[in-house]
Order: C-alpha cells, then structure tokens, then sequence
C-alpha cells in the first residue's frame, strides 16, 4: 500500500515518451446499443501473492455493444488491474465470434527511466505436455473466442483442443507483446444482458428507524441503522446493504408478525457487480444457500433464524467481512446520547520519506451499541495537533479536517480500507500521530461527543500519562473485537491509567 502512495506521487512528475497505441486497441465506448448491465460468470485464472490461482466468479458486471451485427465486449478479462477497453466480434447464425488476438492495454515507456511501451493483448490458449512438463501456449489452431448468442445469452463454446488438460480449454487469457501467457485469463464464459430492476417500496411508505446488529462469520461485531416501512402483509427494509444504502428487500408478515424475505432479490450494481440479497445456512464454515430467512417477531426486535448474505452475485456465496450477516437483529431505534468507543491504532510506521497511520475507527459506543455511521466522523493528529489533509500534500479532492466514517478515496494519502479500517500517510517523519472519533447526537446532530485521543509515538499526552499507574488491561483482534484470554498472534493492547488516559499499541503474543 505504501509504494502505491509513493507510485501515484511519482506518476505526476513523469514524463511520457511519444508512441502510437497498437492497431486496433478500443479504448472509448463504441457506438451501437450499450447494455450497461449484463451479469457474467466464468472460471477465473489469476495470479495472487505470484502464485496462479483459479477461482469461479459470479456476477460481475461486463457492459455490451451491440450494433447491428458488431459485438463489442467491455474487459473481457476481469481480475488484471488497469484495463479500460473493449474487444470486437461479429454475430453470425447465433454465434458471436472474436477474432484473437486482440490489444486491450496501451502504456508508453517513460523518459524519465527509459521504459519500453506495454502492450497487452486477449488472446485464445491450450495447455500441452511435453518433457514431463505443461506449458500454456497460444492456441493458434483456435485462435478466436466463440459465443453461442440467443439476443439475450452469450456462452462460451468451448474448442476442446487442450486435450492434455481440459481445465485449461478455451483458455481466453492476457498475452504480452511476445504473445506469451500472463496468468489472467477467463474460461466458460457466461454472460446474460440484465434487464431486472431493483425492487421500490409503495409510493408514500412511512418508514421508522431500526438498529440492524450482527456478527459475522469471523464472530467481528457490525452494526448500523436501517429503514423499516410495513405496507399490509408486506414489511420493506432500505440500507441493509451499506454499498447500496438506496436498495430496499422486502418480505411477507404471517399472522404472528414474523417476517419471511426471500432470497435472490437484486439490489443493483456496486464495483462492477450485480448485488443480491441472499440467504443461506452456516454449518463447518461452509455456507448453503436457501430460498429463504424468517425474522421472528420478539416484542419489538426481529430476530433473524439463519444468516443473510450481501451478495456478489447469485450462484454462489461470495464476498468478505461485514457483507455475511449472522445473527441479526432489528430493534427500534430511540434517540439517546451516544459516545463512539475509542479508535484502535494498530500500526504507525515511517518508511521511504512517508510516516503512515493504520487504524480501525469503531461503529459502536461505549456500551456497545451501533452507530448511524453517517453521524461518525474522526480527526486525524500529528504531533499533537488536529491535521487537515490537503490537495496540494495528501492529493484529497479538497481539505479535509473532519473526516466521515463513510469517506473513500483510494488515490490519496487518506484510505478507507473498509469495515472501519483507514490508512492516513504524511511526507516526512513525524514525533506521533493520533486519531479520535466524534458522533453527531440529537435531532439537530448539534450535541457532539468524542471519544478519547489515541496516539502512537513520543507526544506530550503520552509523557504525562506515563507516570500515572495502569489500572485497567485489555486486548482485542484486529477488528476491534475484545479477547478475553488471548492465545498466541498479533493482538491490540489497551491500557487505562489512574489518571483517565488511554494508551493502545500492538502486542504479539506468543
């Protein structure tokens, strides 16, 4: 993450050499009817800490050109980073054929270092034995990538021609200007052209506040406010997907007020993929998806009877943390004071001229409760005083003092890493760095209560806090959660002097 930051800052001053793009590389939309929504499914070739992969991928999101007989597809390989182009094909008789190789990523050399250009081609591979080994090569007997095309469906037709291993067959991967196999290719391509809309509530649903509270998987605690609107039989939920706050799901009220919400219902496009809310059972760390979850009516909390999942997609369970959803209540929300609980810094370090601050910022307060995350803000401090990221320094789109907990932007020196984790970096070696939450009370959101100052490094409130004496120890994961009797691993230590201050640093445990 760190050389990403010093990469962007050295991308603005470098120069470029002048150099034409490669024949035929479609970089701006063609023209033709956009489909700008077509869920797509393939086995995923890839290369993860340089160490090839393969991984099935459901539901992400591959836009379409269609004009007349010309077909263009948009990135047709998904998991290699910086591609923005499309490849061509023409529909004859049902099927849609790719002519391959084709460019699909232009980079100039530099001046600056005297780099060569980069360009880099889709192209159609097989696998072949030979001296005891297996090599990925260039198809050239099938160079071209074959869809059968319905007016709705594209799927891949495979060519059977990797007979020394069919895994590979159809292999529609990257290839460098020498034509040599990257590693990131797709195969069994399946791509549908969406044409369903996310559900809406009845025009002029009332709606009433409500905490959603749950666990997931890994037993982190997540929580934050939905919206619940009942319409006859019907009860309407808006927010439980926090990348699609807009998004409602909704659900039929049997005679004894419990609520059953169905799987498969689409909440829109995040990231490059089609979203839906899902439902499953959880058994041996593995997920089964089912038609359905009933929230059970207990006084006035919902309490859900198995787990409900954010969804990439709907054939398979998909996603991380904070989008598997165990254990789930809803309880009315009432307007009280509230107090974030202290933020966790887990790392500060200073390496190649940049001193980096990794912290978690908790969606709880002190007792526990979930926030409304809209309402959460921090501050960031260096060397013991409120900072303001700029423009100019950290390359934020403007200064920024208070910073939401919701705030994302990967291409500055303040990142969100998700699930209330942040990265916050200034050029040059600081004495500390520290960060508080603050929370907007009231209807008015004018009653502010901030949590206490965490700082890592030599500072003046850690030199006064010293002296006083440790009156309280504890230790949590890296995701805020506390562990009572901590084994052995990297945990967060927390300590509370006589005096009221609070002092978090990194303890490995062995």
């Amino acid at each position: 993450m760190r050389k990403t930051l010093l990469t962007i800052a050295a991308m603005a001053m470098t120069l470029t050499m002048s150099a034409a793009a490669p024949e035929g590389l479609i970089t701006s939309q063609p023209e033709g009817t956009l489909y700008p929504e077509v869920y797509t499914s393939a086995r995923e070739f890839l290369v993860y800490n340089n160490m090839p992969g393969r991984t099935n991928n459901s539901g992400y999101n591959t836009p379409v050109v269609i004009n007349g007989n010309d077909i263009y597809l948009h990135n047709v390989v998904r998991d290699y980073d910086g591609l923005d182009s499309w490849i061509h094909g023409t529909i004859t008789d049902g099927v849609a054929e790719f002519p391959l190789p084709q460019p699909v990523q232009y980079i100039p050399g530099t001046a600056g270092d005297g780099s060569d250009d980069v360009v880099v081609y889709v192209e159609m591979f097989k696998a072949v034995r030979g001296d005891g080994a297996k090599d990925i090569v260039a198809d050239t007997e099938n160079p071209s990538l074959r869809m059968s095309w319905d007016g709705k469906k594209l799927t891949q037709i495979l060519p059977g021609s990797s007979t020394d291993d069919l895994d590979y067959d159809g292999l529609c991967g990257l290839a460098n200007v020498d034509h040599t196999y990257m590693s990131y290719g797709s195969q069994n391509i399946r791509m549908t052209i969406w044409d369903s809309d996310p559900i809406t509530p009845p025009a002029g649903l009332e709606t009433s506040k409500y905490t959603l509270s749950y666990v997931n998987s890994w037993g982190s605690i997540f929580g934050y406010r939905v919206n619940v609107g009942v319409s006859g039989n019907e009860m309407w939920i808006q927010g439980l997907n926090s990348y699609i706050p807009d998004a409602w799901i909704h659900g039929t009220i049997d005679a004894e007020g419990n609520v059953t919400l169905p799987s498969d219902q689409y909440f829109g496009v995040s990231h490059d993929y089609l979203m839906f809310f899902m439902t499953a059972d959880y058994a041996s760390g593995k997920y089964t998806l089912t038609p359905s979850v009933t929230l059970k009516k207990n006084g006035d909390v919902y309490e859900a009877s198995s787990p409900m999942l954010i969804n990439l997609g709907n054939e398979i369970v998909s996603g991380g943390d904070g989008m598997d959803i165990h254990n789930a209540t809803l309880t009315p929300f009432v307007e009280l004071p509230m107090t974030p609980a202290d933020p966790i810094i887990i790392d500060l370090s200073y390496e190649e001229g940049i001193s980096m601050l990794l912290f978690t910022i908790l969606n709880y307060d002190t007792e526990g409760v979930p926030l409304d995350t809209d309402r959460l803000f921090f501050n960031v401090f260096v060397n013991g005083e409120k900072y303001t990221f700029t423009p100019e320094k950290e390359f934020v789109t403007e200064p920024i003092t208070d910073i939401p907990f919701t705030y994302s932007n990967d291409d500055s020196f303040l990142m969100n890493g998700g699930d209330g984790l942040f990265i916050a970096a200034i050029e040059g070696e600081v004495r500390s760095m520290g960060v508080q939450s603050f929370y907007l009370n009231g209807a008015n959101k004018d009653d502010i209560r901030r949590s206490e100052i965490v700082t890592e490094g030599e500072s003046a409130i850690n030199e006064v806090s010293a002296e006083s004496p440790v009156v309280d120890t504890r230790y949590y994961n890296l995701n805020g959660v506390e562990v009572h009797n901590p084994g052995n691993g990297l945990f967060i230590k927390k300590i509370t002097r006589a005096n009221g201050k609070v002092e978090t640093t990194k303890a490995i445990i062995r």
